[in-house]
């Protein structure tokens, strides 16, 4: 088998769903649970927000091909960002035209916290 024939092998294997309906390169956000015992049906919103606050593209492209843009961005307003930083909610924000509003609101609630004020001092260069 070639190398090409490998490479495409291996991202259809990736492709597919785990017997759980979840795709396989999601277990690793998944590190302290059972990740072949999680369900969609039952765990829908614990993916979802797990994917949101520690995926990254591929992961998020998953649950949006899963649930959609509409159902995502209806879901993050309903949860109130759902404890994403600042860099996902403003990336978020552009991607799904969120509300500017509601998105300055969370920032700001995040950066009177201990951990958003330690954020932004990394943020900016100081670890003091």
């Amino acid at each position: 088998m070639s190398t090409g024939s490998t490479n495409k092998v291996v991202e259809e294997g990736s492709q597919a769903a785990s017997a759980n309906g979840l795709a396989p390169e999601l277990r690793r956000l998944f590190w302290e649970y059972d990740f072949d015992s999680l369900s969609w049906e039952r765990d829908g919103h614990f993916i979802t927000k797990r994917i949101l606050t520690h995926g990254g593209l591929r992961a998020w492209d998953w649950l949006r091909d899963r649930i959609g843009d509409a159902a995502l961005r209806q879901w993050i307003l309903d949860n109130n960002g759902a404890g994403m930083d600042k860099r996902r909610l403003r990336y978020w924000e552009l991607i799904l035209e969120l509300p500017s509003d509601e998105i300055n609101q969370w920032v700001a609630a995040q950066s009177g916290s201990i951990w958003g004020k330690r954020s932004e001092r990394l943020d900016q260069g100081s670890a003091a």
